[in-house]
C-alpha cells in the first residue's frame, strides 16, 4: 500500500517588525532635532500609507549629542555639530 498527500496553506501576516531610524546633524541642537522630526514624520507617514497603525509604533532610541573635534595639540574639543538619533 502507499499513500502520499500534499496540501497549501496560505494566511495574511498579522505581524512585522521593522527597525528604522533617522539621523540629522545641525549646528545647534534645536536645528538638528527639527530636521529630526521631519525627517521621521516622513518614514511613518510612509508606513501608516502602507497600513500601519500608529498604537503599533515605538521608539526604542532617541538621543541628543555634541559632536566634538578632539585636538592632539592639548587644545579642548571643539563643538562641531549636533547629532540626533531616533
Amino acid at each position: 500500500m502507499s499513500v502520499s498527500a500534499s496540501g497549501t496553506v496560505s494566511a495574511v501576516p498579522d505581524v512585522a517588525h521593522i527597525t528604522t531610524g533617522v539621523s540629522s546633524e545641525a549646528q545647534t541642537a534645536r536645528e538638528a532635532m527639527e530636521a529630526n522630526n521631519k525627517a521621521m514624520k516622513t518614514v511613518l507617514d510612509g508606513l501608516k500609507a502602507m497600513g500601519l497603525e500608529g498604537k503599533d509604533v515605538q521608539t526604542i532610541n532617541f538621543s541628543v549629542e555634541p559632536q566634538h573635534q578632539h585636538h592632539p595639540d592639548g587644545k579642548p574639543p571643539t563643538l562641531v555639530v549636533y547629532r540626533v538619533v531616533n
